[in-house]
């Protein structure tokens, strides 16, 4: 079973950065990668593309406990979606950025 690797991309997470935060709407300071969804090996997080923007307070919050965030905020997976289909829409990822 080959190993997987981890694509990083910095320039997308810099720019999922400064999105609202997707549970409360105020700047978020942090792109927070997908958790609990069968995303990250173990030991290893999710890829750079499997991120949403979030506070730090959000971002505690649902580190704390996923289930509870997602039940008052919505699933993670919609926010990725919506998070992904704003970036491939105005252009901050595009499948020539991802391959660089």
């Amino acid at each position: 079973k080959p190993k997987m690797q981890r694509l990083e991309l910095p320039e997308y997470t810099r720019w999922v950065k400064r999105q609202p935060c997707c549970g409360c709407g105020n700047a978020s300071d942090d792109p927070h990668h997908i958790i609990d969804h069968g995303f990250g090996g173990t030991g290893t997080k999710a890829c750079d593309l499997l991120v949403i923007p979030l506070c730090r307070v959000c971002h505690d919050a649902l580190h704390a406990d996923t289930r509870a965030w997602e039940e008052q905020n919505g699933s993670q997976l919609l926010w990725l979606a919506r998070t992904l289909a704003r970036a491939t829409g105005i252009g901050a990822i595009t499948a020539a950025r991802a391959k660089q």
